[in-house]
């Protein structure tokens, strides 16, 4: 019988190693299928902590109004304006520059409300490059439920006397609907990012 050639050991352990891995995989299916078959529960293959905010949730403020009644403030993310899309006519230069000249600009997005109570918009203004749009037209409801999202709209011609990058913001001024909230403010209440 002739020796076994270096060829022939490299396939013997190539076929050995790959039965190796068959086998180990078989019984790791039967493991598996007899942790969790009828009447069993499986087990939780990565158990991790629940979700928690950061800060944890944030203890309401109560007030006592001047009839003695409680007042319990509202908590949750002070109400913002979330902008999602921004269109420029003329198209910026390389996405961020705006040259001199007029541009129609449009923004799109919305109006959140992620507190425990009703507000209302009191003033809602744009800026661009932190001054204020006065060609600015914005379209949004005046009052916005709790935990609820409203569409807002704003659009209007712009003239950039200088070019230079872009910043185009909006400026939210609420109020609690219910007046008996007034005294809250925004105690309880903490900014989204």
């Amino acid at each position: 019988m002739p020796a076994p050639t270096l060829d022939t050991r490299r396939r013997q352990l190539l076929v050995l190693l790959v039965l190796l891995a068959l086998v180990s995989t078989a019984v790791a299916v039967v493991v598996v299928i007899r942790t969790a078959g009828p009447g069993r529960t499986a087990a939780a293959a990565h158990p991790r902590p629940p979700l928690l905010p950061a800060g944890g949730t944030p203890t309401p403020l109560t007030l006592t109004a001047a009839d003695g009644s409680k007042i319990t403030c509202p908590t949750g993310s002070s109400p913002t304006v979330m902008i999602m899309e921004a269109t420029f006519t003329p198209a910026l230069s390389g996405g961020s520059v705006m040259k001199k000249g007029s541009y129609h600009i449009r923004l799109r997005g919305t109006l959140d409300n992620e507190t425990g109570a009703a507000v209302d918009v009191r003033t809602l203004f744009a800026s661009v490059r932190g001054r204020f749009w006065t060609g600015a037209r914005i379209t949004a409801v005046h009052t916005i439920d709790p935990q609820s999202s409203v569409r807002i709209v704003v659009d209007g011609t712009y003239h950039s006397n200088v070019q230079g990058p872009v910043h185009v913001a909006t400026h939210l001024d609420w109020q609690w609907h219910a007046s008996d909230l007034a005294g809250c403010g925004e105690n309880g209440l903490v900014e989204d990012d």
